[in-house]
C-alpha cells in the first residue's frame, strides 16, 4: 500500500469489480497502484475498514505483484500493515488484489513534506518500529528492496508501519547504489541503506545523496550525537560488505534517545482530528489532590526580566487553550467511530453550534475577565474559575500567577503569535501542534479566552473557531470551523 502523488491522469480510474465485498471511494491513486475503500463480506461498519490495492501490471510487473502478495500471506509483524486477504476480481485486470487494513494518518513523506525535518525523538517513533520489521524480514531470510518515506504509514495513534513486506521496487534517493546498478541485487545490505537514508531524510529533510557530494550530517542537524552520525555513515557504505546489519542498527537506535510520539494534526483530513490523541502532562488520577507545583523557572530578579519571561511563558500557556480546555459541558455530534466522552469535570454552560452567538461571546468574556482578574490579583485558586481543574492552562497559569506573587508583581495583557505556516505552537513540552488559522498572520494572534474554545484572528484573512474535547485522560480536537 503506497501513496505516491506524481502521477496525474485526466481520467479517473474505474472502480474495482470483486466477486464479492463492497468497493467504496477511490482512497488514493499513483503511478503504480489505486487504492480503493473497501468493505470485505462479513463487516458490518458502515466505513471501510480496508482498501484494495489494484497495481498497474505495466509498472508493477504481474510476477512481482503475486509475490508481495504470496509473502504478504506468509509473513506478519506488529509493524507491517497487515493482509485482510486475497480478492478475485470479475474482470482479467490483476490475477488476484491485495486487500489491506486501512491507516489512516498518511505516510512519513507527507508529514516532512509538512512539518519539515523531525527532531530525533520523533524520528525514532518511526525508524525503530522500522528497524524492528526489517530485522524480523532478514531473518527469515527476506528482504523488502522498496523502502522509502511514502511506504511507511500511520495509523491514527500514530504508529508506523511498512505499507508491506517487500519485494518493493528501488525508490529514487533510498535505494542503494548497487540497486542502481543491478535491479535484482536486492540483499538484507540494501535495506539497510535504505533504513539509514530513511533516517537521514527525517532528520534533514532531504535525501543523503552519493557519498562524494554528502554534506556532513552534523552540518544539517547541529549537535546531533556523534553516535547516531558513525552509524548512519557506516549504513550508508556504498560498498555493502561494510554495511552494519539491521540488527546491530536496530541495537544501536535504541539508545540514540527517548521516542516521542508524533504530530500527525496537520496531515490527516479534518474529520479525522477528533480522533488524534494529545497528551495531557500525567493522566488526571496520578494529579489528584497533588500540592500545586512551584514554578519550573526561576523568575528573573528585574521587573522588565520578569515581564519578558511571564510574556514568552504565556505563549506556551494560551497555546495550551487549544489543547487543555475541555468544552464547557455539552458535547457535539461524535463520528462513529469515536469514543464517549467522559463525564464533564465541572458544571457549566454548554456551547454547542447552535448556541445563541451573543451569549457565546458573553461567556468568553467572562472567562477573559476572570482569567485577566487571576493575574491582576495574583491569586492562583482563581485559575479554577476559568480553566479545567489540573489542565495543562491551569498549571502553567497558577505557576505564573505564583512566581509573580514572589515579585510582587502582576499583568494583565498577553498575547500569542502564529506561525507562518498557520498554526499556534503549544507547550513545548507537549507533543500537539493545532491549526487554528489558515493564513499567514499580519499582525498577533490574540487569545480571547476560552473553556474549550479558542477565537483566533487573523488581519485579512477570516477567524476559526477550535473545540476540543476531554476524552478520558486525553484531549482531542472536536471540530475547526469558520467563525
Amino acid at each position: 500500500m503506497t501513496y505516491p502523488s506524481s502521477h496525474t491522469s485526466d481520467a479517473l480510474p474505474q472502480p474495482p469489480q470483486p466477486l464479492s465485498g463492497e468497493v467504496g471511494e477511490l482512497y488514493c491513486t499513483g503511478e503504480r497502484f489505486n487504492l480503493w475503500r473497501f468493505r470485505p463480506p462479513g463487516f458490518s461498519s458502515r466505513d471501510a475498514p480496508a482498501v484494495l490495492k489494484i497495481p498497474d501490471l505495466g509498472q508493477v510487473g504481474e510476477e512481482r505483484h503475486s509475490q508481495i502478495i504470496d509473502r504478504a500471506q506468509r509473513f506478519s509483524h506488529p509493524h507491517v500493515v497487515p493482509l485482510i486477504g486475497a480478492v478475485e476480481l470479475r474482470d482479467d485486470s490483476a490475477p488476484q488484489v491485495g486487500c489491506w487494513q486501512l491507516m489512516r494518518g498518511s505516510h512519513a513523506a507527507k508529514l516532512v513534506n509538512t512539518m519539515g525535518p523531525l527532531e530525533l525523538e520523533q524520528c525514532l517513533t518511526i525508524v525503530i518500529p522500522v528497524a524492528q520489521a526489517l530485522s524480523e524480514l532478514h531473518r527469515q531470510g527476506l528482504s523488502h528492496g522498496g523502502l522509502g518515506p511514502a511506504e511507511v504509514v500511520f495509523d491514527l495513534n500514530g504508529a508506523p508501519y511498512l505499507t508491506d513486506a517487500g519485494p518493493g521496487q528501488p525508490v529514487h534517493g533510498f535505494a542503494a547504489p548497487e540497486q542502481h546498478a543491478k535491479a535484482s541485487a536486492v540483499t538484507s545490505a540494501t535495506d539497510v541503506y535504505s533504513w539509514a537514508a530513511l533516517c537521514w531524510y527525517l532528520l534533514t529533510g532531504r535525501v543523503p545523496g552519493k557519498t562524494y557530494v554528502r554534506a556532513p550530517l552534523p552540518s544539517l542537524v547541529p549537535n546531533i550525537d556523534e553516535h547516531v552520525v558513525d552509524v548512519l555513515e557506516a549504513c550508508l557504505d556504498d560498498d555493502p560488505t561494510q554495511r552494519p546489519t539491521m540488527r546491530h542498527c536496530l541495537e544501536a537506535a535504541v539508545h540514540w534517545g527517548e521516542p516521542r510520539a508524533l504530530e500527525l494534526h496537520s496531515i490527516v483530513a479534518a474529520d479525522l482530528r477528533i480522533l488524534l490523541p494529545t497528551k495531557l502532562s500525567e493522566p488526571p488520577s496520578e494529579k489528584k489532590n497533588r500540592p500545586r507545583r512551584p514554578a519550573r523557572r526561576r523568575l528573573p530578579k528585574t521587573r522588565r526580566g520578569l515581564r519578558q519571561r511571564a510574556q514568552r511563558r504565556f505563549i506556551a500557556g494560551a497555546g495550551a487553550m487549544a489543547v487543555g480546555l475541555a468544552l464547557i459541558s455539552g458535547s457535539p455530534s461524535l463520528t462513529a467511530e469515536s469514543q464517549e466522552p467522559a463525564r464533564a469535570t465541572q458544571d457549566t454552560v454548554s456551547v454547542t453550534d447552535h448556541m445563541d452567538p451573543e451569549r457565546l461571546d458573553e461567556r468568553l468574556e467572562q472567562i477573559v475577565q476572570q482569567r485577566s482578574a487571576a493575574f491582576r490579583t495574583t491569586d492562583p485558586d482563581m485559575v479554577d474559575r476559568y480553566a479545567v481543574g489540573e489542565s495543562e492552562v491551569a498549571v502553567h497559569d497558577r505557576e505564573m500567577i505564583e512566581g509573580l506573587a514572589e515579585q510582587g508583581l502582576n499583568l494583565e495583557d498577553f498575547s500569542m503569535r502564529g506561525q507562518r505556516t498557520g498554526e499556534v505552537e503549544i507547550l513545548d513540552d507537549t507533543t500537539v501542534r493545532i491549526p487554528v488559522q489558515w493564513g499567514w498572520p499580519q499582525q498577533e494572534v490574540t487569545d480571547e479566552g476560552a473553556h474549550g474554545v479558542v477565537r483566533a484572528s487573523v488581519q485579512e484573512s477570516h477567524a476559526d473557531l477550535v473545540v476540543t474535547l476531554q476524552y478520558d485522560q486525553e484531549w482531542k480536537i472536536s471540530r475547526v470551523h469558520e467563525h
